[in-house]
Formats: structure tokens, C-alpha cells, sequence
């Protein structure tokens, strides 16, 4: 069996969050300086552009489970009202909730590409994607069907007696045809994709913002619902019986939070990492997309992430960056790695090395003596 490693743009980015002297970009050909900070917030306290349930519950449960590993966060361009997320994983996309059609589009590292509009569309509260379109309402009985990159409105769908603000593909529904968790505040239903009812929940909820279908953690599959209630608090869904387990997590770990209400809500799985990922957007200003580790997704025996990650610019300001890191001693199971056929490291998406055989947990240094233009680049 081959067993490849290779590092990862979220996991720089997750160690950067944790550990303040592994970098995650370096900004080459700019003399004696790069980047090593954390994203930096500028907060004022007040909530602007945000949609809050009025009628939120305020009681503390104790239901929080122990804490999620935050892989990476950043803050929306815009000062407030980027309620929805959600990836196709070439792009990152926010709608408005206060803005009809309005959209963002932003690069997987979190940086701002464009603002765009489409035409005939309300304003959107939550995204979710099939594999080939988004989709989200805008606390209509409407499902609007997107192709974002296009940025054009594809169809929509009416689900007769709902409200679609949270909005979730699940795509072993309706007999693998593939059906839409939806609702408002305190409602959820199941609707096909020409949007008949198909199941009903009687379950008591509150608050919910957004919401994201997960068939990954044990126990499953489930729904991951972002409430209000005490502000961020994600709570976790059983489809089988349509009822809440008790299970929770509150966001107010994700750095830079002030006091922010829920936003929108979506899963995917990193293809690098090799982790089913919990996306999510807080309301405040500007808001805050964050996204949790939920699951592994890889194979146990497969090789776990490379560790001790450091990228240092030329200090002379030639353009090249020195890599040094160990590569991986375990299994994504956690046991001792028996077999390492090959590290290999990217610019970007660039694959600029490749070690072979490698000995199992031992440093490594490479210089990337070939970078192209001065300015900041991810290495993964």
C-alpha cells in the first residue's frame, strides 16, 4: 500500500491559530519581513445588519460538549449582513440577508474576490450545495437554485406551506433522490426537489438561523441546527427520530467573538485533510466565518498531517522561503506510522517537491528557491 503525505492550507491555518510562531503564508522578496499574525479584528461591539429572532430563549442549558478543534476563521468584507456560507471547494460564497441577490465571493484562504447580484432573487439567509448548484430561501416558501460562479439564478422551487430562512441538502433523501431540510425560527420539514413534504418535525426548537446535514458522526446521520438561543449555540439534529440529542456546542471559542447571534450553517468534506467540516457564519461586525472539525473521513491507516511547520522568508529579501517540518509519526488513527512512500509540498496549488521515502517522523528542510514574484504565499 502507497502512503502519500502532504501539508494543508487549513492546517496551517489551524496551526497558526494555536501556535503563534508556525506561519501560514510568507510575503517573499520584501526585505527582513513576513507575514506570521494572527487575522486581526476590529470590533466595535455593536451588532449592524444583523436578523435576530426577537423572541429568543435566554436560558442556559448545560449541553455543551467538549470543545471542537477550530480549524480556521476570518471576517467578512463587509461590515454586517453576510449571513449565509457555504463552498463548492474552489470558493468560499455569503448572501445578504438585507440585500435582495446579493452575494461575496471569497478564495479558500478567506480573502474577499467580489461582490455580486442576481437578479429576481430575495435575500438570501442560508446556502447549501448538491455538488452541481446552490441553494438557499430567503424566509420565503421559495428555494431558489443557484450557479454561483456564474452568478446566475438556475430555477427555484416552491415548498407549499413552508418557510425557508434554514435551508440543508440531504442527499439520501426521498429514496437517494436527494430533498431539502428546511424551515424558520422554530420549524423543520423535509421537502423534495419539486418541493412536496415529506416529513414534518414536531421537535421543539428555537431560533434556528441556519442549518447543515451531517451523515458522518457516529450515530448518524444528523442535522447540526444554529440557534440563537444564547446566541451561537450549534445543536445537533437525529433525522431517524426528528429530535434534538441534547448534544451542543456554543461558537463563542472562535476568536474575535464579541457577542453574535447565528448566522448560516454548512458541511463538506476537505479533500486534503481528509476531515468532514462544520461551516459557519456569526452575526456581528462584521461577521465571523469559522469552521469546526467534525469528523475524520480518511482511512485509519492513513498517514496523519505533517507537524512543526515553519515557512521563514529570505531575511535579504531574495525570493525564495525556507520550509522546515517533521514528517508524520502516526496514523490519522493515532497509531505509530509503519509506511511513508512520499511528502509532498505545494505553492499554492503549485507542487514544487516531492521527498521520497521519507523517514517516518523525522525533520525535513527545504528552501523554495524558484518563487515566481514578490508577495504572500500558502504552502501546504
Amino acid at each position: 500500500m502507497k502512503c502519500f503525505s502532504a501539508f494543508s492550507k487549513a492546517l496551517l491555518i489551524s496551526l497558526a491559530i494555536l501556535i503563534i510562531n508556525v506561519f501560514a503564508f510568507a510575503e517573499v522578496g520584501q526585505k527582513g519581513f513576513f507575514d506570521h499574525h494572527l487575522p486581526k479584528f476590529d470590533f466595535d461591539g455593536q451588532l449592524c445588519s444583523a436578523e435576530r429572532d426577537l423572541n429568543f430563549d435566554t436560558t442556559i442549558r448545560n449541553t455543551q460538549r467538549e470543545p471542537w478543534d477550530l480549524l480556521f476563521n476570518w471576517t467578512t468584507n463587509t461590515q454586517g449582513g453576510e449571513q449565509a456560507i457555504a463552498t463548492d471547494g474552489i470558493h468560499f460564497y455569503t448572501a445578504k440577508w438585507n440585500v435582495a441577490g446579493g452575494f461575496a465571493r471569497y478564495d479558500l484562504d478567506g480573502n474577499w474576490l467580489a461582490d455580486f447580484s442576481i437578479p429576481g432573487v430575495g435575500g438570501i439567509r442560508d446556502l447549501t450545495f448538491d455538488g452541481e448548484y446552490f441553494y438557499g430561501g430567503a424566509a420565503t416558501a421559495v428555494i431558489y437554485k443557484f450557479d454561483l460562479s456564474n452568478q446566475a439564478l438556475v430555477g427555484s422551487i416552491t415548498a407549499t406551506g413552508a418557510t425557508v430562512r434554514h435551508c440543508s441538502f440531504d442527499p439520501e433523501a426521498d429514496n437517494g433522490n436527494g430533498g431539502f431540510w428546511v424551515g424558520d425560527w422554530t420549524t423543520m420539514r423535509l421537502v423534495s426537489r419539486t418541493g412536496v413534504t415529506l416529513q414534518t418535525s414536531t421537535a421543539t426548537l428555537a431560533s434556528i438561523y441556519g442549518s447543515a446535514y451531517d451523515p458522518h458522526t457516529a450515530g448518524g446521520p444528523y442535522l447540526w441546527l444554529f440557534s440563537q438561543t444564547n446566541g451561537v449555540s450549534i445543536q445537533q439534529f437525529r433525522i431517524s427520530d426528528m429530535t434534538l440529542t441534547g448534544v451542543s456546542h456554543m461558537a463563542t471559542d472562535v476568536p474575535g467573538y464579541v457577542d453574535g447571534s447565528a448566522g448560516g450553517l454548512f458541511t463538506y468534506v476537505d479533500p486534503v485533510l481528509s476531515l468532514f467540516v462544520l461551516l459557519g457564519n456569526i452575526q456581528q461586525t462584521p461577521n465571523i466565518v469559522f469552521a469546526y472539525e467534525l469528523a475524520v473521513v480518511a482511512q485509519p491507516q492513513a498517514p496523519a498531517s505533517p507537524s512543526n511547520l515553519v515557512i521563514t522568508a529570505d531575511t535579504g529579501g531574495l525570493l525564495n522561503a525556507g520550509i522546515s517540518f517533521n514528517h508524520p509519526a502516526t496514523n490519522v488513527a493515532g497509531n505509530p506510522l509503519t509506511e511513508l512512500t512520499a511528502t509532498k509540498i505545494f505553492r499554492g496549488d503549485t507542487l514544487i517537491h516531492t521527498i521520497d521515502n521519507p523517514i517516518i517522523g523525522a525533520a525535513a528542510n527545504y528552501t523554495d528557491d524558484d518563487v515566481p514574484t514578490a508577495g504572500f504565499y500558502g504552502y501546504r
